[in-house]
């Protein structure tokens, strides 16, 4: 049985960055990785829950989702500090965001933010998100319920936020930050990335608890 494993949701435009990230898990304590690329014509949402799918099929007790523009490091440590994360232990652990994201450019070093979990608010950016494969079976058909009710907004950060939500659970994010985001990549859906949608320093790639 695996302990913890990592799939990559990535879009064919975006392979290069995809097996950059897969090539630096095969580095880490992860060691392995699985890449599910979106088909031709394929609606984002099913590729995403095929994915999720994946992830539930798992025999592994811990399942990260990675966004193909995650950044990894190797040699990095990220299963290890998954499974010694304290608070992924608690009952109302719904998810844990590896990567955290900035509210704002004047975010004062994320250290208010950090030092406590959210169950009232939605949470943008799910570059590298972890679930108890458990809980994530559980989350799923309130994650499908928000996105039948939004077809057209492929915002899966607030998918997420809300089925745990909903769920009567919270979400935490690592501190530090033990994944980072490539805002030189265009994203999928022709966003505007931006250099404040990274960490902005808080990352530390080769953190081990």
């Amino acid at each position: 049985m695996t302990t913890v494993a990592s799939f990559i949701q990535a879009v064919p435009w975006r392979m290069k960055t995809a097996e950059r990230l897969s090539d630096a898990i095969s580095r880490s304590d992860l060691e392995h990785s699985v890449t599910m690329v979106q088909k031709e014509g394929e609606d984002p949402w099913t590729h995403f829950f095929n994915v999720l799918d994946a992830m539930c099929a798992s025999d592994a007790e811990w399942v990260i989702r990675f966004e193909d523009d995650a950044v990894v490091a190797p040699g990095s440590h990220i299963k290890h500090n998954c499974l010694s994360w304290p608070e992924a232990q608690r009952d109302k652990f719904g998810a844990g965001w590896l990567f955290s994201e900035p509210t704002s450019i004047i975010d004062i070093i994320y250290k208010e933010r950090l030092e406590t979990y959210h169950n009232n608010q939605y949470l943008t950016m799910c570059v590298a998100v972890l679930f108890r494969r458990s809980t994530l079976e559980k989350l799923l058909p309130h994650i499908r319920s928000w996105a039948n009710d939004n077809p057209k907004g492929y915002a899966y950060d607030y998918a997420i936020s809300v089925a745990v939500k909903r769920a009567g659970l919270g979400i935490w994010r690592h501190r530090p930050p033990i994944v980072e985001h490539d805002t030189e990549t265009k994203s999928a859906f022709g966003h505007l990335i931006r250099s404040e949608n990274s960490t902005q320093g808080a990352w530390r790639p080769h953190f081990k608890r």
